[in-house]
């Protein structure tokens, strides 16, 4: 905690040609100080009189001295109360970071959170990542319909204000329109992931570590915890047996084969996105090389025969597979084939709500439970990101055998040959 008092500078050198000197208040902060100026000044002290009592901190001897007193009580009083703000985050910033978060502008100090949510989308939407960009404007409706605003300033965040929000949407609102049901654990988690990770991204924008200038200190997600909702006992993959039936299956219906030939293209091609399979271009060699629309980076697949067997029957000029002739959209692509699939596990008497994202659970399940291949290969496999990772990823030349012999172990465990049309 910093303490904050009224001093003046003894010296010539901090004397004006009239003999007055400015009146400064000291920031003392874990044995360090710094000075920040006023706009107040008292007449120099000399032998006969002195104009400042540096004991209490006090301007005295003339007619403005009580004034001058009065307004830097208001103002040590004010920077008490900012510097209290910031909470345990003081204890961790030095004296000249307290002193350049008292002193910014006014002005500065507000910073539209909503502002910068609508402008970080723009940016999302025009790197084609709509999923993630989806994600922030859901959360963003629900924030304005709370504020009853178009704005809201960013240190109006706290942990009572993350509480109050997560109330919100936890009892629903009926005064919007449409109407907002209460939502569940798991949405409520959805929207304060989100908040969460706008919130750093404007700390990583407004605050300056290495100048000092911390525009946003205070981190209220330290006190306020996101909420993890309970996990279903039931995971999103399916066992090696149910995976053997899918194989198996076969149906006049059409809408019923497609989903399950693009259910199980999707697992040969370790779980590739719908986004990514559905924009993916035609290919001219023994692998699927494209870049992930999620992560922007390099990835490589073999197309194994398990793969190349059901792509000739879905055969297209431009794209690897026609998907885009059936439907003008992923988001129409992914609906309809998880209706599908739900009626393919209805047939394959399966009681789980099989959708497309389940062949990506189910083959890294498969990888790492029944293959026992070891974890980080798993996720070199499925193309994750590791923040930890990321710079030492950029000078390594991935070997994609590895990715290759991953494959074929899981592809192995539900496919024969005699699985494979000819």
């Amino acid at each position: 905690m910093a303490t904050f008092k009224a001093v003046i500078l003894n010296g010539k050198a901090f004397e004006k040609s009239d003999g007055t000197t400015n009146i400064k208040i000291r920031i003392t902060h874990k044995g360090k100080q710094d000075y920040v100026s006023t706009k107040y000044f008292v007449l120099v002290s000399t032998e006969k009189k002195s104009y400042f009592d540096s004991t209490t901190g006090k301007a005295k001897g003339t007619s403005d001295a009580k004034f001058i007193n009065d307004q830097i009580s208001v103002l040590i009083a004010s920077y008490i109360k900012a510097e209290s703000a910031l909470g345990d985050s003081s204890d961790q910033m030095t004296v000249k970071q307290i002193k350049n978060h008292l002193t910014q502008r006014k002005s500065d100090k507000y910073i539209d959170i909503i502002e910068f949510t609508e402008n970080f989308i723009s940016r999302l939407e025009k790197l084609k990542k709509d999923n993630t960009a989806q994600w922030h404007r859901s959360m963003l409706s629900a924030l304005k319909n709370f504020v009853k605003n178009t704005k809201l300033n960013v240190l109006d965040v706290d942990s009572a204000f993350l509480n109050r929000f997560e109330q919100y949407m936890l009892k629903g609102d009926k005064t919007t329109n449409p109407v907002r049901e209460p939502m569940t654990e798991g949405g409520i988690n959805n929207y304060m992931r989100s908040f969460r990770s706008i919130f750093n991204k404007m700390k990583d924008k407004y605050n300056d570590e290495e100048t000092g200038i911390i525009r946003i200190a205070k981190n209220p997600w330290k006190v306020y915890k996101v909420k993890t909702p309970k996990r279903r006992q039931q995971g999103k993959n399916m066992t090696v047996d149910e995976m053997k039936k899918l194989v198996a299956y076969s149906s006049t219906n059409k809408g019923k084969q497609f989903a399950r030939d693009m259910f199980l293209l999707h697992f040969c091609a370790i779980g590739i996105n719908t986004k990514d399979l559905y924009f993916m271009p035609k290919q001219t060699g023994p692998r699927l090389e494209f870049d992930r629309f999620k992560t922007q980076r390099a990835y490589s697949i073999k197309i194994e025969p398990e793969m190349a067997e059901i792509l000739t029957r879905y055969e297209s000029d431009s794209r690897l597979v026609n998907i885009h002739q059936k439907y003008k959209d992923y988001r129409i692509y992914t609906r309809q084939i998880d209706v599908f699939l739900k009626k393919v596990a209805a047939d394959l008497e399966i009681e789980k709500p099989i959708s497309s994202n389940w062949a990506r659970h189910t083959w890294a399940t498969f990888a790492r439970i029944n293959c026992k291949i070891p974890k980080d290969d798993v996720a070199l496999c499925m193309g994750h990101e590791d923040a930890d990772n990321k710079v030492t990823d950029d000078y390594i030349t991935y070997d994609y055998s590895i990715i290759d012999r991953s494959n074929r172990k899981v592809l192995n465990l539900i496919f024969k040959k005699s699985d494979i049309r000819k």
